[in-house]
């Protein structure tokens, strides 16, 4: 079966490329997206929660901040490098080398478990298999927190922006898009952790004009900045309507085990 090579999940791809890695680089301990997270999670001083994932280990150090016990595992010898060091000093961090689908921690040991950005990597039976893992050492009512790529969106702009770029010769893909091989619905994710007994909830977050801004550079890199202000204000009034779940870039789903 397949499954994407940990050795593709470089350094370059952690620094420059991996959501966040502008913050990272300036020094910003906290944004939006591990603000949500923690938020949603409903962690209390002295749980344990579990970044699968755990990249740079952003997340990691706000939970430990947050006065818990953070754990975080990652395939990739660069994350673990990097969130080692980044993380170092830092007491209540525990890090190791592993994947979703064997998670190396007992059974009922965490009250939260974060799959940030991380599903759109993973085919489909390695997502089935890692719930399975995540429920396996979730504690009874302990919440699996997920954020990842809107598959309506990246439909919707690849297809429109293609059509345009590609006739200019402007269109550029990003070298890292074959990491990425599972886009999602919300109804596809939330699918999934029903069927594995989850209770849940999804949403597509609020309209946040830096963010959207973000994926507009990346997503149109044509045009001058009086077209995207037009974009931005056109996608403001859609957020009032259903036709919003067609450009928001990222769905959250949250999944409560019985």
């Amino acid at each position: 079966m397949k499954s994407t090579p940990s050795n593709l999940y470089t350094e370059k791809y952690f620094l420059t490329n991996c959501v966040g890695c502008d913050a990272f680089k300036k020094g910003k301990k906290i944004n939006n997206r591990l603000k949500t997270a923690i938020n949603l999670s409903k962690i209390k001083e002295g749980n344990k929660a579990l970044d699968v994932g755990c990249g740079r280990g952003e997340l990691l150090l706000q939970i430990a901040e947050n006065k818990c016990f953070a754990y975080g595992i990652d395939y990739s010898d660069s994350a673990i490098k990097i969130s080692k060091k980044f993380t170092k000093g830092k007491e209540n961090i525990t890090i190791k080398k592993a994947d979703v689908k064997r998670i190396p921690f007992k059974s009922k040991m965490f009250n939260c478990v974060f799959l940030m950005d991380i599903v759109e990597h993973l085919y489909q039976w390695e997502i089935i298999k890692g719930l399975k893992e995540i429920k396996r050492v979730l504690k009874n009512k302990g919440r699996v927190i997920i954020r990842t790529d809107n598959k309506l969106y990246k439909l919707l702009t690849e297809n429109i922006i293609k059509s345009i770029a590609i006739p200019l010769r402007r269109y550029k893909k990003n070298e890292y898009e074959l990491l990425h091989v599972n886009y999602k619905t919300l109804r596809n994710v939330k699918k999934d952790l029903i069927k594995q007994g989850f209770a849940v909830k999804g949403f597509y977050p609020k309209f946040n004009e830096k963010e959207i801004k973000k994926y507009i550079h990346i997503y149109v890199p044509f045009g001058n900045d009086k077209f995207k202000k037009i974009i931005i204000k056109l996608i403001k009034i859609i957020e009032k309507t259903p036709l919003y779940a067609l450009v928001c870039p990222t769905i959250w789903v949250i999944g409560e085990k019985p």
